[in-house]
């Protein structure tokens, strides 16, 4: 997967609408509110963001982002 592929993918917590899926790490996520996720399969189970975190529309770009930049967007 290219870089520009990647940029392309990406985008921020605050971008992604409640009740949609996204990409962090590799790990599925669907929004719950303006500021937590939950894991996609295990809604019960959230964690908090960012507004500003970094997300992704797919795995792949997740998983390459990550490779790049080991882990510093956390």
């Amino acid at each position: 997967m290219s870089k520009k592929a990647v940029d392309n993918s990406k985008l921020t917590f605050k971008k992604v609408a409640i009740g949609e899926s996204f990409w962090l790490t590799g790990i599925q996520f669907v929004k719950k509110s303006s500021r937590t996720a939950y894991r996609f399969g295990m809604p019960h189970r959230f964690e908090y963001f960012k507004n500003d975190c970094v997300c992704f529309d797919n795995r792949m770009a997740s998983i390459v982002y990550e490779s790049i930049n080991k882990g510093t967007f956390l």
